[in-house]
């Protein structure tokens, strides 16, 4: 027989809160980012090399560490100054889980900015083959799970980020990120209409993207354009943005599309409104 004591310290074992990091660890990384903040370093070929060590050092951990609040953060400061190969490596790490990746609170942060770096890499001329692919895997990748359950994603605070940020890199078409809300004055509603023509201008193409890229954003706009999901979106703070970087993508790049989803938007704004 089972001895109790036994069965009543695993039953009452208390779990680490979600991000929780050793005091150690933590320590290590506030030291990492106290170095970047004072630029201690005597050249920029030391700091790439400190920058290299501390990102080998995140190998095997890269979704425990992204899920600390203070880490995370840490953590995007360095991928923004990482070499091509280390952006590579760590969205390796992150696409273990990509379900988390995409919709945890603080990991979907630096999802974001390791898809948008690496994805921007791929215009660069010292790109290796190699790398190229990887990148282009790991996006393959995360787009697939996004359209496993678009609804759910496009409705989640974190993922519907990384919705917007996908399609915006997959079209090549700079999106300004400020998204109009409710609560507001008629004043306000006025300037914030100036405000969305001038979105819809400056929403430019600005880069020629890679034609698996494209075949991949007809995948995701067809199906946020669906006539349900866009009632969803409509109704919802989190979704709508998500509508509005569409229509300002496909304004862009797809214009048979923008006026396909512009007419389904109107007709469920209408239908809400009966």
């Amino acid at each position: 027989m089972a001895d109790p004591a036994i069965k009543f310290r695993k039953e009452h074992v208390v779990k680490p809160k979600l991000g929780y990091l050793e005091e150690n660890t933590m320590g290590y990384y506030k030291s990492v980012y106290q170095q970047l903040q004072c630029d201690v370093f005597n050249s920029e070929e030391e700091k790439a090399t400190f920058i290299g060590n501390v990102l080998n050092e995140t190998i095997g951990q890269e979704l425990t560490l992204s899920q600390n609040q203070l880490v995370s953060r840490i953590l995007e400061c360095l991928l923004r100054l990482a070499s091509q190969e280390h952006l590579s490596r760590f969205i390796d790490g992150l696409m273990k889980n990509p379900q988390l990746a995409c919709s945890g609170r603080f990991i979907s942060h630096v999802t974001q900015t390791t898809l948008t770096l690496a994805m921007t890499s791929l215009t660069s001329e010292s790109l290796t083959q190699e790398i190229e692919q990887n990148v282009i895997k790991n996006v393959n990748l995360v787009c697939d799970v996004l359209l496993e359950d678009i609804v759910k994603y496009v409705l989640d605070p974190y993922a519907s980020h990384i919705l917007r940020i996908m399609l915006e890199m997959l079209s090549g078409v700079s999106v300004p990120v400020k998204v109009s809300r409710s609560d507001i004055t008629f004043q306000q509603q006025q300037q914030q209409q100036q405000q969305q023509q001038n979105r819809v201008k400056d929403a430019k193409l600005k880069k020629q993207v890679p034609d698996v890229f494209v075949e991949l954003l007809h995948r995701l706009s067809a199906q946020l354009s669906r006539e349900d999901i866009l009632e969803s979106c409509l109704s919802s703070d989190v979704a709508a943005p998500v509508v509005e970087t569409l229509l300002l993508v496909s304004h862009a790049t797809d214009s048979v599309l923008c006026q396909k989803t512009c007419r389904q938007v109107l007709k469920s704004m209408q239908e809400n409104k009966e």
